[in-house]
């Protein structure tokens, strides 16, 4: 496929397209990084509000490995190491831009059970 753009019925029959892709929001024809940005919101805040900072971490360094691989591959099958619709990188940035200002604070769930107990 080298040279030519993406489409999704590639990218459906590879999990490496898929991932480097997130889930198809990098074959935008406009902005494919802003869009791969905003489907990854919804993500980071689960991520986020649901885990505790080790969690966040863990899946912080899973997107990082994942995505490197699949950026890779992706990279192969498009001839570009850095194609435009490979928005996996983006994904992460969110999530790193999300969680690091905030730095490692007690859980939501925690938070809230200790103003349980003082009502």
């Amino acid at each position: 496929m080298n040279g030519e753009a993406p489409t999704a019925a590639e990218v459906i029959k590879s999990p490496a397209l898929l991932l480097a892709t997130w889930w198809g929001t990098g074959l935008s024809p406009r902005a494919p990084g802003t869009v791969g940005s905003l489907a990854a919101l919804p993500f980071c805040s689960i991520w986020l509000l649901y885990l505790p900072p080790w969690g966040v971490a863990g899946v912080a360094l899973l997107l990082l490995f994942l995505g490197v691989w699949a950026a890779e591959q992706a990279g192969a099958a498009w001839g570009k190491p850095d194609h435009g619709a490979i928005v996996i990188d983006e994904v992460l940035g969110q999530l790193l831009a999300l969680a690091l200002p905030y730095g490692p604070q007690p859980h939501p769930r925690q938070i809230s059970a200790v103003h349980v107990r003082n009502l």
